[in-house]
């Protein structure tokens, strides 16, 4: 399989701050030139002895007004010093057809999805275990596409979350900021995330991954 990469940066964000940042136009050399908010609503899944935890990687499924999508997220990478709040890590997406989407409930088992790669590479961790809903978020997202004069394009995620821990049924509400390259340089990334705290100081970096906010 190819090794398709995620990099971004993740911040804190009080509610207080989340209008000063989606009223942005411009943030740092990078204007913004779009601006969209949608709901998003993802089922996690693991094992019961917690195997994909264990390697560092999640399995996951979103529905939006879309469709719906299988995500695949391996180990983050180290971070260079400075850098925590900076994650690399495989990131592998495809999308599901209604049919497939129908078997994907929070109450049972992921069904067994054919040739769809997100799953492939979680059973490589897992073997035949079954994979059981852990987790359900719920987030409203602003997305903000942001492009340079040189064509080069970051996105900025502002997230209303709430996040419901499976086994007991246990609410989180959070709020956060991801900063993502699509085809910016990780340069690019770091100098872009400096601006965005200059914009906004009450922003904090974050190592928390939302999985993570929502099981602790």
């Amino acid at each position: 399989m190819s090794e398709p990469r995620e990099i971004e940066a993740k911040f804190d964000i009080d509610p207080s701050d989340r209008a000063l940042l989606v009223s942005a136009t411009a943030i740092g050399r990078f204007s913004v030139w779009e601006n969209r908010t949608a709901a998003q609503d993802d089922i996690y899944f693991d094992t019961a002895d917690s195997l994909l935890a264990a390697a560092g990687s999640t399995l996951r499924v979103r529905r939006t007004a879309g469709g719906a999508k299988m995500t695949f997220k391996g180990r983050r990478e180290a971070s260079v010093e400075g850098e925590a709040h900076v994650a690399s890590r495989l990131e592998d997406e495809a999308p599901l057809d209604a049919s497939q989407a129908a078997g994907v409930t929070i109450d049972l088992p992921l069904p067994d999805l054919d040739s769809v790669s997100p799953l492939e590479r979680a059973r490589q961790i897992v073997g035949g275990a079954a994979l059981r809903p852990v987790a359900r978020l719920q987030n409203t997202r602003t997305t903000m596409l942001l492009a340079d004069d040189r064509g080069a394009s970051l996105e900025l995620a502002v997230d209303d979350c709430v996040g419901t821990r499976v086994s007991d049924g246990r609410t989180t509400p959070f709020d956060e900021v991801e900063l993502e390259t699509k085809s910016a340089d990780r340069s690019a990334l770091i100098d872009t995330a400096d601006a965005l705290q200059n914009l906004v100081p009450g922003l904090r970096p974050s190592l928390k991954t939302k999985l993570g906010r929502t099981l602790d």
